[in-house]
């Protein structure tokens, strides 16, 4: 008996591999477009910048309070991010589509590499 399944679907782009590094330990792959793995250092420069212009209570943020011999020396938000918030903001803020996808370590050398 033949067993009867949903045909694959063709992917909507050519795909570039990139490698995300955070910490020198944290390693995440991703598979883009062309549009992005072409551009994905100048990306990361725009989520930068993107991070820099966030102000108070914000998914990519966490209240710290700094404090020193009982007294509250310093408090406010700082920006916590790495791989899965790129990626977010790439899907979500910047292209308003699915354009990076996690996937496994992949066999072949990624395209480019990049830092947090």
């Amino acid at each position: 008996m033949m067993s009867l399944s949903k045909p694959r679907q063709a992917k909507e782009w050519s795909a570039i591999i990139i490698e995300i590094i955070v910490y020198h330990d944290q390693f995440t792959y991703i598979d883009c477009p062309d549009e992005v793995g072409a551009n994905i250092r100048a990306l990361q420069g725009e989520f930068d910048e993107f991070l820099r212009n966030l102000e108070g209570n914000h998914p990519f943020r966490q209240y710290h309070e700094f404090i020193e011999n009982g007294q509250v020396v310093l408090q406010g938000y700082v920006n916590v991010f790495g791989a899965e918030e790129f990626i977010d903001w790439l899907n979500v803020v910047r292209f308003k589509r699915e354009v990076a996808k996690v996937i496994p370590k992949p066999y072949e050398p990624p395209a480019a590499t990049i830092y947090f």
